[in-house]
């Protein structure tokens, strides 16, 4: 009688490959945390000047004013971002999550997170019962006139996102 053939064992899983030269910038840890403060303490100079060369006070309620320091404190992360990433290599955009993606893998994934959003929206209102009333777009001026309109649009549409 003859004896069945015993298949070979499977080779093993291939070794996970390496990034591509360049992927993977390799920052230290430590920048993250100094990036924030510098970014943070740049914001509070820059938009102080900007108040005391206006006039602004913290009594005022200065739709303009905090339009654009808004958008001061924008470009000084985004650029606080690129200058310390810029101390290890060359920054390039994928080096920040940004990068070619396929159409409609991408509406189906912004469309689970849009649902999942609104969903823990749903459920925090029905668990918490939150009272307080949003007023940001109020604060960035939406109330008054158009332009208005679009700079606080522009400002939680496009620079939120970005920095």
């Amino acid at each position: 009688m003859q004896q069945p053939a015993i298949d070979p064992p499977p080779p093993p899983p291939p070794a996970r490959p390496e990034l591509p030269e360049g992927a993977s910038p390799h920052w230290p840890a430590w920048y993250a945390g100094v990036g924030f403060l510098v970014a943070l303490i740049s914001t509070l100079l820059v938009v102080g000047i900007v108040a005391a060369a206006t006039g602004t006070t913290s009594d005022d309620q200065d739709a303009s004013f905090t339009v654009i320091a808004t958008f001061l404190q924008g470009v000084i992360f985004i650029g606080t971002a690129v200058l310390f990433a810029s101390f290890t290599r060359r920054p390039r955009a994928e080096h920040f999550g940004l990068r070619p993606t396929p159409f409609w893998p991408a509406v189906g994934w912004a469309g689970l997170g849009i649902a999942t959003f609104y969903g823990l929206v749903l459920l925090y209102t029905l668990i918490l019962q939150p009272d307080a009333e949003q007023t940001v777009a109020q604060d960035l001026g939406a109330e008054q006139g158009t332009f208005g309109m679009i700079a606080a649009g522009f400002m939680v549409v496009c620079v939120a996102p970005v920095a």
